[in-house]
């Protein structure tokens, strides 16, 4: 299927007939881009091809439980007269049996008196097609099921419940079987039973069995009851996904105003005395530092000096003490030289040796004293020469570092702190995020209860049907006279089991593909390769279970909520590579919870790859000036939805948004 061009005529923002040329210009180029501000009307797109496709059925964004009739005039736009009324035309190619048609759905309605009239028309190939388009639920449901859009055209903050344990394996599993054709098999086993049941009561006089026409009366009522249950079920499921839109809302208002900084206040204040604390303790120890020998580390050269200063005085203390024991010597020696008699010659002789050993021994002692240090002064020296300086200067290193860590950590708690709303600025808005998460936690709960309740009915419905079949067959068996008759109960009844094991085994191989495609778009577009090894769901309750690269099972709570959109766009992206349906891709609102990594990632690998056909909404905070570029090649068609506030109304421009190229813009209409 691809969408060729889609016309709006005073629809909603839209004033007057605006074209939007779809059609991807080459299998290299299938992104359609299409930019706009918050409330320029990007959604807007995405409601009104739901909306010309599924009437009612539709999954729209601004349909808040009213009536239909109250919604489509809603969507006239203001500026106009409602009995001119609105119209959307969606024009598209689809392939059918071999063969590929041409269609243009155009959905138009205005208000007569005090009431909306809306009429459909269709056309095949050019020529008006009054039968389809009295039938067109019908038949749009053999080209895109209802069931199967939300997972094609999608809200990417919305498709977050794929995420969610509670309730996405029943969504998942609907749409598996319908995209993979296991619905045709289930739908024939059905038709199966139902054959039976006709030929059992035809040929086996079910009605005057009193036990298999009570077990039928059961049956029945039980049909009935669950019937009613999936009803109530699908009703709540719509309230419930708009609670959780409107927690959505009430989520981005409260992060608006601040909310997050108000949650965390008195958890930073008792952080920020902490913190005060260890700034105060880490300044004592600086202080305490700083009055120890520290602070002769500003001159080690200096310290050195004394040292080598202090040697040279010891060496001329030792001197000065040699010379006086010496001098003595030579005195004795002389003396004694004179007592034996030695002539004068001689003795000379020995003085004049004495003195130059004298003169030699004066030159080491007549350095100056200048330190005079004492011992305990000496060993101080020696001890800040030898490491002492060293090791204090690396613990002063490592305390200021710790003092400047704790300070940039003050700072930053103040700041926060600085920020923080007042009471009455964010209590208003808390207490309506407080409703929308109790409202949305109600029905959450409402909706489990209600499944689990429908799961029970069903199992006592097959239980039911099982013992009648039982009976039919053994009645059938026993009873049956004709042999015609006779073989077609059994043949349904061979079909029945022969399709429900095919079914099984089909179920289990498409489901163990459809894993490993899930497995690989999530591994190929997350940015933490080793967060999950492989991802697995049940062939039976199509539950999505995560497991890491060590094997063990990876709560999706561990999730963040960027994660958590990827593994949900993952699914999708999965879904769409194991769908036999070719379908083109809507995504609005993309990336806005994901981080940059996350972000080019599905720029550089989702966007090209999703589909034949995808057609982006996006804001310029999304794809922005580092993104586009690296879109731009694979981008067929650029829009721009310029909002103007004075008018309140959007025209659509061909081009991006004016910053990201050059020249104006023309309008498309």
């Amino acid at each position: 299927m691809i969408l060729d061009k889609l016309v709006l005529h005073n629809y909603c923002l839209y004033r007057g007939r605006q074209e939007f040329d779809l059609s991807p210009a080459s299998r290299d180029q299938p992104v359609v881009l299409v930019g706009g501000l918050n409330g320029g009307g990007k959604t807007t797109i995405l409601d009104a091809v739901q909306l010309v496709l599924y009437g009612p059925r539709a999954f729209t964004s601004k349909r808040d439980g009213g009536s239909y009739e109250n919604y489509l005039r809603g969507c006239i736009n203001r500026s106009v007269d409602p009995k001119d009324g609105a119209s959307i035309a969606l024009h598209f190619r689809f392939v059918s049996e071999g063969e590929q048609h041409s269609y243009e759905v155009k959905r138009l309605w205005s208000e007569k008196q005090t009431h909306v009239r809306e009429a459909v028309s269709v056309y095949m190939d050019g020529e008006s097609q009054e039968h389809l388009a009295k039938h067109w639920s019908d038949v749009v449901e053999e080209l895109i099921p209802l069931g199967i859009s939300r997972l094609f055209f999608f809200d990417a903050e919305q498709v977050r419940f794929l995420a969610d344990d509670d309730s996405s394996h029943q969504a998942l599993g609907t749409a598996v079987k319908s995209l993979l054709g296991l619905d045709v098999a289930e739908k024939l086993v059905a038709d199966a039973g139902i054959l039976e049941a006709r030929l059992a009561e035809q040929i086996a006089a079910v009605g005057n069995d009193p036990e298999l026409k009570k077990l039928f009366k059961e049956l029945t009522a039980k049909e009935s009851e669950v019937r009613d249950k999936n009803q109530e079920h699908a009703s709540l499921e719509n309230d419930r996904l708009r609670a959780e839109q409107a927690r959505l809302k009430a989520e981005a208002a409260f992060s608006e105003v601040g909310g997050q900084h108000w949650l965390e206040r008195e958890s930073r204040r008792k952080e920020l005395d902490a913190v005060k604390s260890s700034e105060k303790n880490y300044k004592a120890d600086l202080v305490k530092l700083a009055s120890s020998e520290l602070p002769f580390a500003l001159v080690p050269d200096l310290v050195d000096s004394i040292g080598k200063q202090d040697h040279v005085e010891q060496q001329c203390r030792e001197a000065a003490v040699v010379e006086a024991v010496l001098s003595e010597r030579d005195q004795s020696i002389v003396a004694s030289l004179r007592e034996e008699g030695v002539d004068s010659k001689t003795i000379k002789l020995v003085e004049k040796i004495q003195k130059a050993d004298w003169d030699t021994r004066k030159k080491h002692a007549s350095s100056s004293i200048r330190h005079g240090l004492s011992e305990s002064a000496r060993m101080t020296v020696q001890h800040l020469r030898t490491g002492a300086l060293t090791a204090r200067l690396e613990s002063a290193t490592e305390l200021l570092d710790r003092f400047n860590m704790v300070a940039r950590k003050r700072e930053q708690l103040e700041r926060s702190l600085k920020m923080t709303p007042d009471d009455a600025s964010v209590k208003d808005v808390f207490e309506g995020l407080k409703s929308a998460i109790e409202s949305e936690s109600l029905l959450n709960s409402q909706s489990r209860r209600i499944a689990e309740e429908l799961q029970s009915l069903k199992f006592q419905r097959d239980e039911l049907s099982r013992k009648l079949s039982t009976g039919r067959r053994k009645r059938v068996d026993s009873d049956i006279s004709s042999e015609q008759a006779a073989r077609m109960v059994k043949l349904a009844v061979r079909t029945q089991e022969t399709m429900q094991a095919y079914l099984k085994k089909a179920t289990a191989r498409k489901i163990d593909r459809l894993s490993q495609l899930v497995s690989e778009s999530f591994q190929f577009l997350l940015r933490k390769q080793a967060l999950v090894g492989r991802v697995e769901i049940d062939p039976e309750s199509f539950r999505i279970t995560l497991f890491d690269t060590d094997g063990n099972i990876l709560p999706k709570e561990r999730l963040s909520e960027g994660e958590k959109q990827i593994f949900a766009i993952s699914v999708l992206w999965g879904l769409a590579k194991a769908s036999p349906r070719a379908l083109p891709a809507i995504i609005d609102t993309p990336m806005a919870r994901l981080d940059s990594e996350h972000r080019r990632h599905l720029v550089e690998r989702y966007f090209p790859n999703a589909s034949h056909q995808v057609i982006v909404l996006s804001t310029d905070a999304e794809v922005d000036q580092t993104f586009y570029p690296i879109l731009k090649p694979f981008v067929s068609h650029e829009y721009h939805l310029n909002y103007s506030e004075k008018e309140k109304l959007t025209t659509a421009e061909d081009g991006y948004f004016p910053a990201f190229r050059k020249g104006k813009a023309n309008k498309t209409s």
